[in-house]
């Protein structure tokens, strides 16, 4: 919910900014929360979780504007990059996250505590960059005003918005129910977390997979339906063939991570301007995280009214059937600006 919230407001902190000092001062905000939610204090966790919320939408939003503007030739390579080595560290993180609380006598304080050390480092790198930043987000060919549109009117951006939305609910809805599901169809605790692994390790193969073919492709949309097509397919298996689960969960996660790749790579491909692309990067990701942040808190109402994972399974499915329809309509060569 912070990322839907806060999104809409990044743009605006670029343009008076200017991009290398907004991710600077997000970055800072990151390791103040994450040292703030660590700390011995009642009540506290909720301020520095805020904090991190907050950081990591605008983070988020400016990334991609950062894309456009410095790697206009290659949008979907350096998406797909720097969304694989977020899906690289937050594996790791959750993979040493238990041994590093066994290490501490103060547990999961400096387990949690301990990444706002990358989060200094990073700010550290930023700085030299946040001292030459200039407002409006960087060099533009023509005046801001004949540039900036405005992506609330525009029929394309909630088509990218409602795309973005409904893959993150794939993605956030099998990361919270994954395990579940599988252990209602009598699959065991210890090898539905491993499932739960395999869709994180898909979810980063999908990344990269994404990042190696989109500079090799014309279009997106091959990539796109057969993904899709994946996705659906993925959840059949579960329903159908539950002793099989291990291979939808690797498909289901990459299927996944290709998703993030290519709607992220959307709010470059179709702008024009690097500007521009921040205001939709905004606007796609405040509705976006709004459709997801309702997806895994539905699926579970949905699974309580029925007793069973079955229903809810088949929404998904005809959720991924709509999603092939968003994504023939924003694979189309067209552009908001």
């Amino acid at each position: 919910m912070a990322f839907a919230a806060v999104s809409p407001v990044a743009p605006k902190l670029v343009q008076k900014l200017g991009l290398e000092k907004t991710l600077l001062i997000a970055v800072v905000g990151l390791a103040v929360g994450i040292l703030v939610r660590s700390l011995p204090l009642p009540g506290i966790i909720w301020v520095g979780t805020a904090c991190i919320g907050v950081s990591i939408a605008v983070l988020n939003v400016s990334l991609p504007v950062m894309v456009k503007r410095d790697f206009p030739a290659r949008i979907g390579s350096m998406t797909g990059i720097y969304s694989a080595v977020q899906g690289g560290f937050a594996a790791m993180a959750a993979g040493i996250a238990l041994p590093l609380a066994s290490a501490s006598d103060t547990g999961w304080r400096f387990s949690l505590g301990v990444w706002a050390v990358l989060a200094v480092v990073t700010a550290l790198l930023l700085v030299p960059q946040a001292r030459t930043s200039t407002v409006g987000g960087g060099s533009g060919n023509l005046p801001q005003r004949r540039k900036a549109i405005n992506p609330w009117r525009s029929s394309l951006s909630w088509q990218i918005a409602a795309f973005m939305g409904v893959q993150s609910l794939f993605f956030y809805t099998l990361l919270a129910w994954l395990s579940p599901i599988e252990q209602s169809f009598g699959i065991s605790a210890e090898t539905a977390g491993f499932h739960q692994f395999l869709f994180n390790l898909g979810s980063l193969f999908g990344s990269l997979l994404c990042t190696a073919l989109l500079p090799k492709t014309h279009s997106i949309r091959p990539l796109m339906l057969f993904m899709l097509a994946l996705w659906i397919v993925s959840l059949l298996g579960l329903l159908f063939f539950p002793e099989l689960a291990v291979i939808p969960a690797f498909t289901g996660g990459l299927s996944c991570g290709t998703f993030f790749v290519l709607a992220l790579s959307l709010f470059g491909l179709r702008t024009r301007h690097h500007v521009n692309a921040g205001a939709l990067s905004g606007m796609g990701q405040s509705v976006g995280y709004i459709i997801a942040a309702a997806g895994p808190l539905a699926i579970g109402a949905l699974h309580d009214a029925t007793d069973s994972w079955s229903l809810a399974l088949w929404l998904l499915v005809v959720l991924g059937l709509i999603e092939v329809v968003l994504g023939v309509m924003v694979s189309r060569d067209r552009y908001i600006d």
